[in-house]
């Protein structure tokens, strides 16, 4: 078995990561824009890494455990998106660029 703190820090690093794709990242700038004309749900998380951050960190944690077994998987499911977030903040903090 992997070290749980391990096992958190990656999970929450790959939804930060996968949460900017969706965001921010320019790779998607394309699809980004057409799911912004069309208003509604869909918009409000591909504009916000908070709501995309809880969906996509969700979609890591249902990915995960079944793969290894989580442990409390409820608590995996609250704490993730709240790393995700803390990341996303120190992100926007530094300014940084896509």
């Amino acid at each position: 078995h992997m070290n749980p703190l391990l096992l958190f820090a990656i999970v929450v690093l790959a939804s930060y990561r996968l949460t900017r794709l969706v965001v921010a990242d320019v790779i998607l700038d394309g699809p980004r824009q057409r799911l912004l004309r069309h208003g509604g749900f869909v918009s409000e998380i591909v504009s916000c890494s908070a709501c995309a951050g809880v969906w996509v960190s969700a979609l890591v944690v249902a990915v995960t455990w079944p793969a290894v077994g989580l442990a409390a998987p409820g608590l995996w499911f609250a704490a993730v998106p709240g790393g995700q977030m803390l990341l996303s903040l120190v992100d926007a903090r530094l300014g940084a660029k896509s």
